[in-house]
């Protein structure tokens, strides 16, 4: 099903296999009919008219998650859930299921990949708490990770969730964002990790 979104942006097509998926999965797989939904609801609130369509089903993966104990996956799916909060206006819930999942990232002290997702969903709370300076050295953590890697993350997410980059670039100005930035980029992982639990734990105090 991603295949004809990503080489054509074929909307209808995805949706199309997805469903054809759904029809075919087993009733007692509740993992993947919950994947299935979740992405089924990921098309409905971004090219539908409903924008709240994904977020029963994505609260169901996160607890059939959470009971199997895979907590990247209820890391990666909380993620996903604080966008849908942010697309339907509930700015709080969203900011706790961001925080919950950059706990489980940084708490895993897994791979750069994982510790860039933390990196990129911080950089969203810092620009809507008004920390741009901490914003744009999250960024410039982020560049580092992403040349290390961690890979960028979709155009989705910059077209519907906003550019923390251009939204901190804006509140700072050019000069004192690449100061920033590049002070940022200079963290080892180990030291973006720490940056991240620190704002994490300040924002929780």
């Amino acid at each position: 099903s991603f295949v004809p979104y990503v080489t054509a942006q074929d909307v209808d097509g995805t949706e199309r296999l997805l469903r054809m998926a759904l029809a075919e999965a087993p009733e007692d797989d509740d993992i993947l009919r919950a994947e299935i939904s979740t992405y089924l609801g990921y098309l409905t609130a971004f090219y539908g008219s409903d924008p709240a369509a994904g977020i029963e089903s994505m609260e169901k993966l996160i607890t059939v998650h959470r009971k199997l104990g895979d907590r990247m996956l209820v890391a990666e799916h909380l993620f996903r859930l604080a966008g849908f909060k942010l697309l339907n206006g509930d700015a709080d819930a969203a900011r706790r299921h961001l925080r919950e999942s950059i706990a489980l990232l940084i708490d895993l002290r897994s791979n750069v990949v994982l510790v860039a997702q933390a990196l990129a969903a911080s950089s969203f709370l810092a620009n809507h708490d008004s920390d741009h300076e901490r914003a744009a050295r999250l960024l410039g953590a982020l560049s580092r990770a992403r040349d290390e890697g961690a890979g960028a993350p979709p155009p989705l997410i910059v077209t519907h969730f906003g550019d923390p980059e251009g939204d901190a670039r804006a509140a700072l100005g050019d000069e004192a964002f690449e100061r920033a930035h590049a002070e940022g980029y200079a963290m080892t992982v180990d030291q973006a990790r720490s940056y991240v639990i620190e704002g994490a734990t300040r924002s929780d105090g």
